[in-house]
């Protein structure tokens, strides 16, 4: 039985990349606007190293998740701490990725999300906890995986280490040879990472590596489109996303330079106003938590009012897009 997760994770993995990179090509051209990034890129080099000492996870290659209970070691994520042990453990997936959530939001990181096998020898799914606690290094590790697509002798192997002290990640590639035209179907692997609500109605962050893997392109438009990379990047290949701050927690932003929406009340009850501090012509869109569209407006002067009295108490998602830029914001009915 496929938990809730699994199931969202499936869809996403399986169709929403597809369906929002279409849409995305068939969109205006700088409809989104490069947003700043939680995370620093660059890219650098070392030996690989297949972990040693490292506990297998009971998991096979392939669309399935397994959650791994860390003994309350805290991890941050897009400035958001977690602690990964019972009701929000860290999960493993099996076709190169992991992903932590809690009731409201999900991060994931893919280190090299492909359809994956496993191979009749050597192939295994490993997890280490390296250093002393409070800067620990968690590692994890897919050793020889195999491309359902590709050639016999087809394989990757790469791990995601995470930082506890920097809140640092690096996605680390290792030896393997892929051969085969199609090993990756249609494109490459995807490699990044992103924070969205669970209902993925929109990206919260994303810190996306694509195009050529000796440079890649990094992209941070706030948006459920998903670019590939053109191959397997070099064995001891190091994508390393450091958080722009020390703290590896985003320094709160003066009012005066937000450039998200104004919810005048929230929680609101019979109507609630929608002011872009942009001030410039906007659309805004009344969505449901599944992102679902419900009533839609334009500013004028920047400001829109929409009316509530219909609409259940609950929480929604008040989105505007002003052709350069895309906002989304909660907000509860009263």
């Amino acid at each position: 039985m496929m938990t809730s997760t699994q199931r969202i994770r499936t869809f996403i993995n399986r169709r929403l990349r597809a369906a929002c990179l279409a849409l995305a090509l068939a969109s205006p051209a700088g409809a989104v606007a490069q947003a700043q990034s939680a995370y620093a890129f660059t890219t650098d080099s070392a030996p690989y190293a297949d972990l040693t000492g490292a506990t297998t996870v009971p998991l096979e290659f392939g669309d399935s998740i397994a959650a791994v209970d860390l003994g309350n070691e805290a991890f941050r994520f897009f400035g958001r701490s977690y602690t990964l042990t019972g009701g929000t453990p860290l999960q493993i997936g099996g076709n190169g990725f992991i992903q932590v959530n809690d009731d409201s939001v999900i991060a994931i990181i893919d280190a090299f999300f492909t359809p994956l096998i496993g191979r009749p020898n050597g192939s295994a799914i490993s997890y280490l906890l390296d250093g002393p606690r409070g800067n620990r290094i968690l590692k994890v590790q897919w050793r020889n995986g195999g491309l359902p697509q590709g050639l016999a002798d087809d394989s990757v192997n790469m791990q995601i280490w995470l930082y506890q002290g920097s809140g640092a990640i690096e996605i680390r590639t290792g030896p393997g040879s892929v051969k085969g035209r199609s090993a990756y179907g249609t494109g490459g692997p995807w490699i990044g990472t992103f924070m969205a609500p669970l209902t993925f109605a929109y990206a919260i962050e994303k810190c996306w590596i694509a195009g050529d893997p000796a440079q890649p392109r990094y992209d941070t438009n706030r948006t459920l489109t998903f670019p590939r990379m053109q191959g397997r990047p070099p064995e001891g290949t190091i994508y390393r996303l450091a958080p722009r701050t020390a703290s590896g927690v985003q320094a709160p932003t003066p009012p005066s330079a937000r450039q998200g929406n104004i919810l005048t009340p929230n929680p609101a009850t019979r109507s609630v106003r929608v002011a872009t501090t942009a001030g410039r012509m906007a659309e805004v869109r009344l969505l449901g938590i599944d992102g679902v569209p419900l009533q839609s407006a334009r500013t004028a002067g920047g400001e829109a009012t929409l009316d509530l009295t219909d609409v259940p108490a609950g929480v929604y998602l008040i989105a505007t897009s002003d052709g350069l830029t895309r906002n989304v914001q909660k907000l509860v009915k009263r």
